[in-house]
């Protein structure tokens, strides 16, 4: 254990370096990891994807204007670009085709990513067919396949060639949980020194904080198995925290629901009580350091009716269902099969109730050419391009199999498995709903693959 706590304690540190660093607005930060994880990735590969999920973690995504750009600067792998593509684009699409030659060297090729290619091309085909190349988003809906296809083989990678043969799957996840809880502590930091600095009402977190529904629930299930309780409860604390200060209905709901399901799967919903005292703890330390974050959290569980002129995100979403429900309706086979990649919805049937320029809820090119190419929820996205089968599978086929594979968990023997089912179990279906960003697209995949993977491993 003390060789797991030190691994722990140094991963915290360089989680919190490297993200202060990424302030520095140079690219060199970003530039050395790309390098040094495509050296770990040649030398050994599973060296190689540990540290780029590791990065998934660390590394910010979105760079808000806080209107002082000594604060707002942000360079990582996600920010930092090389023409028209971020860094973090060329390392998930080498570690795609490295790992994915090798996987398939080793197991040759299956038929699920037989299955992938195929719907791959069709979606494809099918989106020019509805709207022909020019003016589409086929880039950036491609790159949503692509991405959930990458995590989905480096896992099914690093299950079926390294955890079965002796590493370590309860150390990775609690090396994996010192980072996300370190890269919480970062972004309440980050929020109590803007707050200082521009007097500033909310702070914008990134959307790896989203992971917090994945997270919460893996720390649930590792304390119910007896592990280091202290340490435990500080990484429930401080996403807890960090959600207080940067504040999201959505988010704060599928955090609430994850957690529930995962003490409900525990049998220990009693437990729910023990974030009394936590959520207490957390919302006196926010309203001590930033009132203003506090009074903005509070206004924010208070705006959530549709229509509430306060509430305009949720009117958007609201229009956005409609205007697709139609769109379907009128095409009745793309309610089945989606309308593909690079499609687009329109307000034709369903105006907004006010205008859109301003708002940033779309580019100001969507709103003048009334062509809507990605809704504000990823539930509605896959309803949109992949239609009534799409939804299915995503929010109903694959939470199935990680239920019923977290019933039949409590057996296996790989430590680590029946804890990571849980986690899976409890944020799969949550995931899906908002993995808007690449790094949340990433992390759905990676799920996927060890899902599958561990069913395929049947390690008992």
């Amino acid at each position: 254990m003390p060789n797991l706590l030190t691994k722990c304690l140094f991963w915290a540190i360089l989680t919190i370096i490297l993200n202060y660093m990424s302030y520095g607005q140079t690219a060199i930060l970003s530039i050395i990891c790309l390098c040094i994880g495509q050296i770990l990735l040649l030398y050994k590969t599973s060296w190689g994807i540990l540290f780029y999920i590791a990065t998934v973690v660390i590394f910010s995504d979105i760079a808000f204007d806080f209107g002082d750009e000594e604060l707002s600067g942000l360079s990582t792998i996600y920010t930092v670009s090389v023409g028209p593509f971020s860094l973090s684009v060329f390392w998930t699409l080498s570690l795609a085709l490295i790992v994915g030659f090798k996987y398939t060297q080793a197991y040759g090729v299956s038929k699920n990513l037989l299955l992938v290619i195929f719907v791959f091309i069709f979606y494809f085909v099918l989106g020019i067919y509805n709207i022909g190349l020019e003016g589409s988003r086929f880039v950036s809906d491609v790159a949503y396949f692509v991405n959930i296809l990458t995590g989905y083989i480096i896992t099914s990678y690093l299950f079926n060639s390294v955890y079965s043969n002796g590493r370590s799957l309860h150390d990775d996840l609690v090396i994996l949980i010192s980072i996300f809880s370190a890269k919480c502590l970062f972004l309440i930091l980050h929020a109590i020194e803007i707050s200082n600095t521009l007097n500033s009402y909310s702070y914008f977190a990134e959307s790896g904080l989203y992971l917090s529904c994945f997270f919460i629930p893996l720390v649930l299930a590792m304390m119910n198995e007896g592990n280091n309780s202290k340490y435990f409860k500080i990484a429930l604390f401080l996403p807890i925290t960090a959600n207080l200060i940067s504040a999201s209905r959505g988010r704060l709901i599928i955090i609430v629901f994850a957690a529930c399901f995962a003490l409900i799967r525990l049998g220990k919903i009693q437990r729910i009580i023990y974030f009394i005292p936590i959520c207490f703890i957390a919302g006196s330390l926010v309203y001590n350091f930033s009132a203003a974050y506090f009074d903005f959290f509070l206004w924010k569980l208070d705006t959530f009716e549709i229509g509430n002129d306060k509430s305009q995100s949720s009117t958007v979403r609201y229009i956005e269902f409609l205007n697709i429900l139609y769109l379907h309706i009128e095409n009745i086979y793309s309610f089945f099969i989606g309308t593909g990649f690079g499609s687009y919805f329109t307000s034709e049937n369903v105006a907004y109730p006010f205008s859109l320029y301003g708002t940033d809820a779309y580019p100001n090119i969507w709103i003048t050419n009334d062509t809507f190419f990605k809704p504000h929820s990823s539930l509605l996205y896959i309803f949109l391009k992949f239609g009534l089968i799409g939804f299915v599978i995503c929010f109903i086929y694959l939470p199935y199999v990680a239920y019923k594979n977290s019933i039949h968990s409590e057996t296996v023997t790989l430590k680590g498995y029946y804890p990571l089912m849980i986690a899976i179990s409890s944020s799969l279906f949550l995931l899906f709903l908002v993995n808007f960003s690449s790094k949340l697209q990433i992390f759905t995949g990676l799920l996927l693959g060890a899902l599958f993977s561990l069913r395929k491993l049947k390690l008992a």
